[in-house]
């Protein structure tokens, strides 16, 4: 199946709100690492995010993803940070 740009983006946010304090979904198995084309970085874990109200997660691209829109999409390779 193949997903555009912006849904992938959306997927990431959700997945990012889902992995602060207090997660909403606990996921198991290889999706802990990683969601769809995205692997979880873990070499910069947060510090003190919960006293700042302020959670962020950062993936590297294994995969390409098109921008429905002809814009520039995302490729293997690059960090995201939702």
């Amino acid at each position: 199946m193949v997903i555009s740009k912006d849904l992938f983006l959306a997927i990431l946010a959700m997945d990012s709100y889902n992995r602060g304090y207090l997660p909403g979904v606990v996921l198991p198995g290889s999706a802990a690492t990683g969601i769809g084309n995205a692997t979880l970085r873990t070499d910069a874990q947060p510090q003190d995010y919960e006293a700042a109200s302020f959670f962020a997660q950062a993936y590297t691209l294994t995969g390409s993803y098109a921008d429905a829109s002809g814009g520039p999409g995302l490729s293997a390779g690059q960090t995201v940070i939702s």
